[in-house]
């Protein structure tokens, strides 16, 4: 597409209303582009440029580019009227050392051919770590540094550390791994609270842990965290969402706790602290057959008033406290010695 040669208002209208359309980086160095053609000779747009059209551009370059230049000014400007010219000046030379810049691409961390490589390895799931592994690996050998990350041994620090490939590394492996509603690897590549940036390195030890051990293990580990389970700070429902935790990944595992020996635990770890003993050994002996949701609401909701009862007896105090300091500083009044020679004056506080 050629563009035809315009002066005056119709061409500030016309390239004003490309600069007024939503904002781009296409659309601004089209803007540039159109400017720089309409400031060559129309033989030179054609693209029949020859020996005299050259020596003839370098002797009215500079005159050229000033002229194009100014236009883009003048666009600014009208764009924004409290523009200053020497800000639209500026803003317009950024304009046209964008426009003359060839667009790099960023090295890439991983190649093509090896993310197209693991693309076609089946998806990690809770039953194929031992077939998934090797070969994700053996796809990572092609990447220098890639398998030392992956198993830790270049660690965040060291001098042969890329942090951009290490980010590349652990989006490779979620993209690797079955999210389906049948899969279980999503609980394992959640970041954990301990973790302030989930590195590729962890997120594969992670996953090597959870998916190495057969279900049996794992169930007689949460079956041990049930009696290690603790309460902390009178919170009840921060042990509520743990035992929530344990049970449900007892049930994903294809078993299920019962339902009983959740709410016991619950009262075991209630009971232990003053604060409760006396509800717990209250619903024990009203609702024996209380049902675990009905048990660990009627706990957390007297965490609730506890914590609501605590906020008034400290605002409480605060006030007394502030009304016993002005009564006693008002019945007390300055003291000191008062000036013989000006028995009037307020007593003068003693110097030491």
């Amino acid at each position: 597409m050629f563009f035809t040669h315009t002066s005056g208002k119709d061409a500030e209208t016309s390239y004003l209303n490309l600069y007024l359309e939503p904002s781009s980086s296409t659309k601004t160095l089209q803007l540039i582009k159109s400017l720089k053609l309409s400031a060559m000779p129309p033989s030179t747009r054609a693209g029949q440029t020859g020996r005299d059209d050259d020596q003839a551009a370098v002797a009215t370059g500079n005159g050229r580019e000033e002229g194009w230049l100014m236009q883009v000014v003048r666009i600014l400007q009208l764009a924004n009227p409290a523009l200053m010219a020497e800000e639209a000046i500026v803003r317009a030379m950024g304009l046209v050392s964008i426009s003359g810049q060839t667009p790099r691409r960023e090295t890439e961390k991983i190649p093509k051919d090896v993310s197209s490589s693991i693309t076609h390895i089946k998806k990690l799931s809770n039953s194929n770590w031992h077939t998934w592994e090797p070969t994700f690996i053996d796809c990572l050998q092609r990447v220098c540094n890639a398998k030392e990350i992956q198993y830790g041994i270049i660690t965040p620090g060291s001098e042969e550390y890329d942090e951009d490939l290490d980010k590349a590394l652990m989006g490779l492996i979620h993209a690797c791994c079955n999210n389906s509603p049948d899969s279980r690897i999503d609980t394992y590549t959640i970041r954990g609270a301990d973790e302030e940036v989930q590195l590729s390195s962890k997120l594969y030890a992670k996953l090597k842990k959870a998916l190495t051990l057969n279900d049996a293990v794992k169930r007689a580990g949460l079956q041990d965290r049930i009696h290690t389970v603790r309460l902390y700070n009178q919170d009840v429902v921060r042990l509520g969402k743990e035992l929530d935790l344990i049970w449900n990944n007892v049930a994903r595992l294809g078993k299920h706790f019962d339902k009983d020996l959740k709410k016991s635990t619950l009262y075991r770890c209630t009971a232990q602290d003053w604060f409760y003993a006396n509800a717990v050994d209250a619903l024990k002996t009203a609702k024996p057959d209380c049902e675990y949701d009905k048990a660990y609401h009627a706990l957390a909701k007297k965490q609730q008033d506890g914590e609501i009862s605590g906020r008034i007896r400290g605002a409480a105090r605060v006030a007394a406290s502030g009304e016993q300091g002005d009564n006693n500083q008002a019945e007390q009044g300055p003291r000191g010695r008062r000036d013989p020679r000006n028995p009037s004056a307020p007593p003068k506080c003693y110097v030491s």
